[in-house]
Parts: structure tokens; C-alpha cells; sequence
């Protein structure tokens, strides 16, 4: 078997392993990918901070266990740049903080008479809707008794 036949998936080493080859048979499957269990668990840390299954610290703790810092340059974009945003400190602008934690003054009165403008509207048109519904109803629901009283 030729040597270096596979590339780690995560930080693009070289390495040597066949499915098939009486040689590698007690070695883990996960090796047809990866070319250490470190660069597994970065694989599973990564993955599930992406899918947001852990946070940050968490991903940030777990990773801090292993020595992906002395990998990270070589492993590949995708990994590089979740590693990266993991890695980073989040920066508080603390001007824009500030915006949202100043209370607001608002004019309550323009929104009192909004709303009892809008409630105004809404009763009479309800009203005279309810009016207009009872009075069609009854038309549908008494015919005989209306043609019987106007002598039809």
C-alpha cells in the first residue's frame, strides 16, 4: 500500500490508512477521515457549534484541550473560520449598549388618543355592521312570517 494516501479532512495532513487492508483492521473507522482522534473531536466540537447543539465556551473549553492552535493554520477555510470565531472575543460596543439601556421617553398621550379614536371607529363601525347582519338574518331566517303579516 502506497504511503500518505489519504488527507485529513480538518487540518489537511497527510496520512496512511485502508479500509480493506488486513494492517489497519483493529483501527477505528473514523480514521478513514480524520488522521488523529484530536482532529475528530475538533470535527465534533465544530460541527456542534455550528449547529448550535454547545455555545461558544463550551467549544472554546473543549478546544483548549487540544492542540488545534499549532494545526489551525493548516486546517482548512471552513474549519479555520469556526475555529477563528470560536477563538475570538466577542467586542461590546458599548456606545450602542448605552442606546439600549437608556429608558426612552415616550409621549403617551398621542397614543391614548390613537387608540380611542381607533376604538371610536370600531364601535360604530361594529355597530352598525351588527345592525345591518341582524337585520338581513332576520329576512332570511322569518320570509313566511314577513310575507304572511304584509298579507302574501
Amino acid at each position: 500500500m502506497a504511503k500518505n494516501n489519504k488527507v485529513c479532512v480538518v487540518c489537511n495532513t497527510p496520512y496512511r490508512f485502508c479500509n480493506d487492508c488486513r494492517e489497519f483492521l483493529n483501527y477505528p473507522s473514523w480514521m478513514s477521515m480524520f488522521c488523529s482522534e484530536e482532529c475528530l473531536k475538533v470535527y465534533e466540537t465544530m460541527s456542534s457549534y455550528e449547529n448550535g447543539k454547545i455555545d461558544k465556551e463550551e467549544a472554546k473549553t473543549i478546544l483548549g484541550k487540544y492542540r488545534g492552535s499549532e494545526k489551525y493554520k493548516n486546517y482548512k477555510k471552513s474549519f479555520a473560520t469556526t475555529y477563528a470565531k470560536i477563538m475570538s472575543e466577542d467586542v461590546v460596543d458599548n456606545k450602542a449598549k448605552e442606546t439600549f439601556d437608556k429608558p426612552v421617553k415616550v409621549d403617551t398621550k398621542d397614543f391614548k388618543e390613537r387608540e380611542e379614536k381607533m376604538n371610536m371607529i370600531l364601535s360604530q363601525s361594529t355597530a352598525s355592521q351588527l345592525k345591518s347582519n341582524l337585520q338581513s338574518e332576520s329576512k332570511k331566517v322569518y320570509p313566511k312570517a314577513i310575507a304572511h303579516k304584509h298579507g302574501k
